[in-house]
């Protein structure tokens, strides 16, 4: 039973992390055009990664710091990442909504 209870969980997650993607794509892509650009694969990544640092970012992303910097920008401006703290140093990025679907899993309830 708890092994049932945990599958569907996990497919109930992996469905809202699909939405989620699907909706930070749908609202990127009246500003984003190149189809290689850093912030395709920065979505791609932030399920593994719900916060994100440049550092990070360049790690997942495999750009340049400009280039990660311009696609975090982009994201803020469309609220798919959120600012963390107040600091101009050591910044660090929260995917929108997906820490919550996080919050969900561990408690056991699905968002649906």
């Amino acid at each position: 039973m708890a092994a049932a209870r945990a599958a569907s969980l996990a497919e109930s997650y992996l469905a809202e992390v699909e939405g989620l993607q699907a909706d930070w794509t749908a609202r990127m892509r009246e500003t984003v055009k190149r189809s290689n650009a850093a912030v395709w694969r920065l979505i791609a990544e932030l399920p593994g990664h719900p916060i994100v640092s440049t550092a990070i970012a360049r790690a997942l992303t495999g750009r340049t710091k400009p280039r990660v910097q311009q696609a975090i920008d982009q994201l803020v401006a469309q609220i798919v990442l959120r600012p963390v703290g107040q600091g101009r140093r050591n910044r660090l990025w929260e995917a929108d909504g997906l820490l919550d679907l996080l919050a969900g899993l561990e408690a056991g309830q699905p968002r649906r």
